[in-house]
């Protein structure tokens, strides 16, 4: 069924659904794992006790997720039907990690409020902001759905004060109601936070995997306009990556965007047993690999935000910099001013960059004077003070801003 008369329907079915309290439901994106803040909020809010906690997804769910989740008493739904549909318009309170349609929710309804979460610091344009991109020209029609959708949010969550500007601005919430303090999924970094049964289970078996071997990962967004930057993994890249991994000890962790999985089957087959399968669909949750892993690679995404929690070293890779500057998403803030680590723009000079990281053993000294301010500016920016020292976590600060802490 399409996805705008799933809203229609909710749109016509609304009025008469009425709101049951004390109802929550937490909603990701059909291709999202439930994973992230999504995630962390749920089994907060179930830890504390409450007993009416929904988590919904317009797609398959995962076996080991739904069975964790529904030992602590959740209920999980996983596709449309009218049944869900009425499940989610009867909350009082509706969390969000993308956007309103995710949950064919289109009009506001008295005694229920939405806290839209989304789901890491926006480095790129997002929503609003993407009309702002100098060499791109927003669809009239999907302008139009982002400011409804803006005009249902009643709250929202950031890491920084600079990060509750671009959220506000963004997602149309007034700055006053975007809670500041560090996103919930940043406390799956910390090492004393422990991961649910289902998510230990898998990180389990990445160390297994990785066989003593160190783990660099490369996780690259998606494009919408160009290529997958999977494709730049040729023959002769991976080639050359697998005799890096033979000589160092290392082991290659892929982990894709959920939009930009069609060639990752491809390069596992090619990469062979120096390559791990790190995407979404094997390992829901970022930080698992994020915390084993000793050296990252990336682009424009934001998980290099959280690997900042770390303290350890990032390589960029960004062969499209201009092309996805001007007429892809576009960047909210200055990227090469705040990237913390080298940027390349091939496979031939980030690997040089990770042959000098492996042999120093992936240690930052020695690091160039103008990585280590990058590295310093990013952390002002986009981490919240104290980063994770601080005697409560990110979503136990948030939950009490809210009034759902017991």
């Amino acid at each position: 069924m399409p996805r705008r008369v799933k809203a229609l329907l909710g749109r016509l079915l609304s009025p008469f659904v009425p709101v049951r309290p004390g109802r929550i439901v937490l909603v990701t994106r059909d291709k999202v794992p439930i994973a992230g803040n999504i995630r962390i909020v749920a089994d907060a809010l179930l830890d504390a006790g409450y007993d009416d906690v929904v988590l919904y997804k317009d797609g398959p769910i995962r076996d080991d997720a739904r069975r964790a989740l529904e030992a602590k008493g959740a209920k999980v739904l996983s596709g449309f039907s009218l049944s869900n549909l009425l499940t989610v318009l009867g909350a009082q309170t509706v969390f969000l990690g993308h956007s309103a349609r995710d949950a064919h929710i289109s009009t506001r309804k008295a005694g229920r409020k939405i806290i839209n979460l989304w789901h890491g610091v926006p480095l790129k344009r997002i929503e609003l902001l993407m009309t702002e991109t100098p060499g791109r020209q927003l669809e009239a029609a999907r302008l139009k759905l982002m400011q409804r959708n803006a005009e249902l949010y009643d709250y929202g969550a950031a890491s920084t004060p600079a990060d509750r500007d671009v959220i506000a601005r963004a997602l149309g919430i007034p700055a006053e109601r975007v809670f500041v303090h560090g996103l919930p999924r940043f406390d799956y970094m910390r090492p004393d936070h422990p991961f649910p049964a289902d998510l230990a289970g898998i990180a389990a078996s990445l160390v297994d995997e990785a066989a003593g071997r160190r783990i660099v990962t490369y996780a690259p967004t998606f494009r919408e306009l160009s290529a997958s930057p999977l494709r730049l993994l040729t023959d002769e890249t991976i080639a050359e990556i697998r005799a890096v991994c033979r000589e160092f000890g290392l082991v290659f962790a892929l982990r894709p965007h959920p939009y930009d999985l069609k060639l990752l089957p491809s390069v596992l087959r090619r990469g062979g047993d120096a390559f791990m399968d790190a995407g979404p669909q094997r390992i829901p949750e970022a930080a698992i690999i994020l915390r084993h892993t000793d050296v990252l690679i990336s682009d424009y995404s934001s998980v290099w935000v959280d690997f900042l929690y770390l303290n350890r070293p990032v390589v960029g890779l960004m062969p499209d910099f201009d092309q996805y500057a001007f007429a892809e998403r576009g960047f909210v803030h200055d990227l090469k001013s705040v990237f913390p680590g080298p940027i390349h723009h091939n496979w031939a000079e980030a690997l040089g960059s990770l042959r000098l990281l492996a042999s120093r053993g992936a240690r930052r000294e020695g690091d160039a004077e103008e990585i280590i301010v990058r590295r310093k500016r990013a952390g002002e920016l986009f981490l919240p003070e104290g980063s994770g020292n601080g005697d409560r976590s990110a979503v136990s600060r948030l939950l009490t801003s809210l009034s759902f802490e017991r």
